[in-house]
């Protein structure tokens, strides 16, 4: 599903957001930061330092998971507030002319989003609710994918390139064999001391 006109104009009015990625031993981080959205990406970056700044290294580090809030406080009496949530998966580096003029950003492509009250409505009895949106990837992720889908036991993964990249080398660690017209990820040994088949095993 795509965005709706109010959730593509609300960000664009609004070019500051925070920022949250994950660093080493699961430490959540989060910063203010311009965010630039094109309707279909989300933008964040800066100058000649900014690969040096925490959100590039720990997205650097294969963590690609990150979430943005773009938000403000319209009124206090009446008590309006609006926003958008995005949980998206973050690429770089990506040399283009940005919110901050040219330099280093990150491409970050929405999953999920959530937004509230885009109109400006005052609150009332209850909070504002949620319109939630569950994104497809961009077309280019299908056109880059390599082909068949990746696999994980009996479970097909849909994975974006740089995902699937991490995915594939984890599998060759396993050093997966074919037994049998089939495909073994993992290998154990059995009471006689050979090597058999894992049962978590995929048929090709």
């Amino acid at each position: 599903m795509a965005f709706t006109p109010d959730e593509i104009a609300y960000p664009r009015s609004q070019p500051l957001g925070r920022l949250a990625t994950l660093g080493a031993g699961g430490q959540p981080d989060v910063v203010p930061v311009a965010v630039e959205f094109d309707g279909t990406f989300l933008w964040v970056g800066g100058g000649g330092t900014v690969r040096g700044t925490r959100k590039f290294r720990n997205v650097a580090s294969g963590n690609h998971a990150v979430a943005l809030v773009v938000d403000d406080l319209v009124s206090v009496e009446p008590f309006i507030a609006r926003g958008i949530r995005v949980y998206g998966h973050a690429e770089q580096p990506f040399e283009r002319v940005g919110p901050v003029g040219p330099g280093t950003y990150l491409r970050i492509t929405p999953t999920v989003s959530w937004s509230w009250n885009l109109a400006g409505e005052p609150v009332g009895d209850a909070w504002y609710p949620s319109a939630k949106t569950v994104h497809r990837g961009p077309a280019s992720w299908a056109a880059r994918r390599r082909p068949g889908p990746a696999l994980l036991g009996s479970h097909v993964l849909d994975l974006p390139p740089a995902a699937a990249e991490q995915q594939g080398a984890r599998l060759a660690g396993r050093r997966a064999i074919r037994h049998r017209g089939r495909l073994v990820t993992n290998r154990r040994r059995g009471a006689s001391g050979r090597v058999s088949p894992s049962t978590r095993s995929c048929r090709t």
